[in-house]
């Protein structure tokens, strides 16, 4: 069963689709009575026939509908409580409960004009046609338990939940669930309920329902993001900017929980999501969402590094660098963050032994002091140099030569580019910008919870 499509389509293919197994059992049922000769009933045998087709219709769908509703109940407290809401807009349960109670209410009613009959007892029926069409629905609502069954189970898995609840994620309902206050977003916020199942399925060691829920959020989200990049109301910036916000709140979060499980493609897959938006942020000048991408990266590595992911190391400072290269042409705020945080996961990888973790960060943290110094950011350049420094000294303090030379090496050419421009570098000027920026993101930081609750 298909869940792409929007719910009146999904009505009327499943309506459909029980319409044609319903002729079809039918017609089958006919020409099976009809070539062994089941189309005379005797009365008597009929009554007894149709009543007990009557009692086991019933006591079967009481038992599904059961069933049903115990399996949705473990679901929902296995991964979230909107797996009931999910299961309740589906037609599936509606649709079967319709279908036995019209052929239960129907042979009720067969019973009820045989009892009224003229037919004496062990004579033959003048009630055959509805006979007949009584016993073709009772075989019709038994083989419809096989689809509706299927359909079921495939409802329960995690990524066709995950695959519902993506259809939820649009514009308006994550903007609307900005707008609200801060204690009612997260009964609204539709992202929310996937990053649930992610952070449920973390903490079972379920890491393909982490990373189809990661990817959900990722191929919804893209579509909203280039609408809106699109668009050429002024209005649109301010809301692409709030919905990347969001986004890559949610998107760190489930990046340390996979981090502090150790697990490396959710992980991975975070610090790639966030890398991705950042760069379009970046590449189309929103300041304030690459800001939010860099922090959530520079977060997210900080983590990495304490676990000694060194491949994700790698990754996470090349992702810095390249937002970097590109933040660097028009946001020195964003550049300064850039090479703050490349500083700290060199330093901390220098702490950890990540010998070429340290490497990179040097080597990144060049480029990205080099460019600053061709677009005359002083501040940026100060606080290149001022990371190098740090990690150097975490080099030499941990007996990383390579990186330490490395390290020396860039500062001396930094230095060099920043001469030729002639930056002054007031040290206490720098240091009093560089607490105004710490002073500021601290302020951003605090709006984190309005966007999640974890």
């Amino acid at each position: 069963m298909s869940f792409s499509s929007p719910l009146k389509n999904i009505w009327f293919r499943r309506l459909s689709f029980y319409f044609i197994i319903c002729v079809v059992v039918i017609t089958v049922s006919h020409l099976v009575f009809s070539y062994f000769g089941f189309l005379h009933t005797d009365v008597d045998s009929a009554r007894y026939m149709l009543s007990a087709l009557v009692q086991s219709e019933a006591a079967v769908i009481a038992i599904v509908a059961t069933l049903s509703l115990v399996g949705v109940q473990l679901a929902a407290q296995s991964y979230s409580v909107r797996v009931v809401e999910v299961f309740r807009k589906t037609p599936d349960l509606w649709i079967l409960l319709l279908i036995y109670g019209v052929t239960i209410f129907w042979g009720l009613g067969v019973l009820k004009l045989i009892e009224s009959g003229s037919s004496q007892p062990g004579g033959l029926s003048n009630l055959e046609v509805h006979i007949s069409f009584a016993y073709y629905l009772g075989v019709f609502v038994f083989v419809a338990l096989v689809p509706y069954i299927l359909s079921t189970l495939d409802l329960l898995k995690p990524s066709t939940v995950i695959k519902v609840l993506a259809e939820g994620i649009t514009e308006e309902s994550i903007l609307s669930a900005i707008d609200e206050a801060p204690d009612k977003v997260h009964g609204k916020d539709p992202i929310q309920p996937i990053v649930d199942i992610v952070r449920v399925s973390l903490m079972k060691s379920d890491y393909e329902t982490a990373r189809a829920g990661l990817s959900a959020i990722e191929d919804r989200t893209i579509h909203i993001v280039k609408s809106l990049e699109e668009s050429e109301q002024i209005s649109d910036k301010t809301k692409l900017e709030n919905v990347l916000k969001c986004l890559f709140t949610h998107i760190r979060r489930t990046g340390f929980l996979a981090a502090n499980r150790k697990v490396g493609d959710p992980t991975l897959l975070a610090t790639i999501i966030l890398y991705n938006y950042g760069k379009r942020s970046a590449e189309r000048g929103f300041e304030d969402s690459t800001w939010w991408a860099v922090v959530s990266i520079g977060r997210l590595g900080e983590l990495i590094v304490e676990l000694k992911f060194n491949t994700f190391v790698m990754h996470t400072i090349q992702s810095l660098e390249e937002i970097g290269k590109t933040a660097v042409k028009n946001f020195e705020d964003v550049t300064w963050w850039v090479v703050f945080y490349l500083g700290r996961l060199g330093e901390l990888s220098a702490g950890q032994k990540l010998e070429y973790a340290t490497l990179q960060a040097t080597i990144s943290l060049e480029e990205i002091g080099k460019t600053a110094t061709e677009h005359k950011l002083e501040h940026a350049t100060w606080q290149t140099i001022d990371s190098l420094k740090k990690v150097r000294n975490a080099a030499a303090e941990h007996e990383l030569e390579h990186a330490r030379q490395q390290a020396e090496h860039s500062i001396k050419k930094i230095k060099e580019a920043a001469d030729e421009e002639r930056f002054k570098f007031i040290e206490e000027e720098m240091v009093e910008k560089s607490r105004k920026e710490m002073e500021e993101a601290l302020e951003k930081l605090k709006e984190l919870h309005k966007y999640s609750s974890v």
